[in-house]
């Protein structure tokens, strides 16, 4: 069996170390992006080497913590796209949707 890709490895540790994705700046699309990644995969975590996330369960925990009494999702700077309530809502949602398929 061949190994994973060196560049998708290289991609992985860099989304799972400290230059990892998600500054804080666009919460929906990071919900949005690891939600694509982790079905694209059918894993409910990322792994590379060591480090692991579990993108599926850490990303709904955040739509949690984040969502506002009127049931929107709020979390972060509001600045930006973050400050559309409606975006970042529906990327939340997004995550939510079917989990990766084993």
């Amino acid at each position: 069996a061949k190994g994973a890709d060196p560049a998708f490895e290289k991609g992985m540790a860099t989304l799972l170390g400290e230059n990892k994705f998600g500054d804080g700046k666009s919460i929906g699309y990071e919900l949005l992006t690891e939600a694509e990644l982790g079905r694209a995969l059918g894993s409910n975590e990322f792994k590379s080497g060591k480090m692991t996330k579990a993108w599926y369960r850490e990303g709904a925990e955040k739509v949690v913590k984040g969502q506002q009494e009127d049931g929107s999702l709020k979390t972060g700077d509001q600045s930006g796209l973050v400050a559309h309530p409606v975006i970042t809502t529906a990327c939340g949602l997004y995550l939510l949707g079917p989990p990766a398929k084993k």
